[in-house]
């Protein structure tokens, strides 16, 4: 998407952000309908019973409980200690304003906004309304994507706003939120997020204000840390600083450093 993007932008007359151009206009309503219905029936489990996938039940859901029962982020209850996903944090606040079972909305707004983006930059690249809507659900009905509709994963996160930057790219509009959210909702996003914008002076503000955020929890982690040592809490038991992004990172690097090497 991002070297279509770049081909097309160089050869693309620039036009008014006030005009929106004729694919959009004459897209029939039955083709996105069939994108909604579609992704509507992929999020149905998560909408109608809990989120039961493994993922999601082993770490995303008990740090989102354990925030929203502690009615904050500074607790030691919860299963690791990584710099959270949007997901986690989502959910988190979801859960405290509508319950558990109104989680299933979080993966099916961004299945679903995934989609008619898909669609709607295939038309505007020449393809026809209903073929880019079959695409469109070609793609989200993929296994492992239609999975993330009825879950809290968040790599279908971040490639929807990895392609709403994007797309903001090609108008006047400013892509910096959708990169920013791109960033912060997992540690690989700023890669992402880098590939897609580019290295410009933009994007590498942009990306930098996002590793705020980052920082903070990082830092968050070492004085919550420093706070369960002085009450002795056990961390043979518990493996606290070993589940943070820090360590986790670093361990990362490595391996990916040795893989290479090799």
């Amino acid at each position: 998407m991002a070297a279509l993007h770049r081909s097309r932008r160089a050869r693309d007359p620039p036009r008014s952000i006030d005009r929106p151009p004729a694919y959009v206009q004459i897209a029939p309503p039955s083709s996105w309908l069939l994108q909604i219905v579609v992704v509507s029936v992929l999020a149905w489990p998560g909408l109608v019973r809990p989120i039961l996938d493994g993922d999601s039940m082993s770490y995303h859901l008990p740090n989102a409980a354990a925030w929203a029962t502690a009615h904050s982020v500074w607790t030691a209850t919860t299963t690791y200690w990584w710099y959270p996903p949007g997901s986690e944090l989502t959910a988190s606040a979801v859960q405290l304003i509508g319950g558990p079972r109104c989680l299933g909305v979080i993966g099916f707004s961004i299945v679903l906004l995934l989609a008619l983006r898909l669609a709607e930059t295939f038309r505007e690249h020449g393809c026809a309304a209903w073929p880019a809507s079959l695409v469109a659900v070609a793609v989200v009905t993929v296994p492992i994507v239609a999975l993330q509709t009825s879950s809290l994963q968040n790599d279908v996160w971040l490639a929807a706003w990895l392609l709403e930057g994007i797309v903001a790219m090609r108008s006047s509009q400013r892509a910096a939120p959708s990169w920013a959210v791109a960033a912060i909702s997992k540690p690989i996003g700023f890669v992402f997020a880098f590939v897609g914008g580019g290295i410009t002076r933009a994007s590498i503000a942009t990306i930098g204000l996002s590793a705020i955020p980052l920082a903070t929890w990082i830092a968050r982690d070492a004085m919550l840390h420093a706070t369960t040592r002085s009450l002795g809490v056990s961390e043979s038991s518990l493996g606290l600083w070993e589940s943070t992004i820090a360590v986790q990172g670093l361990h990362g690097i490595v391996v990916f450093a040795t893989a290479i090497a090799h």
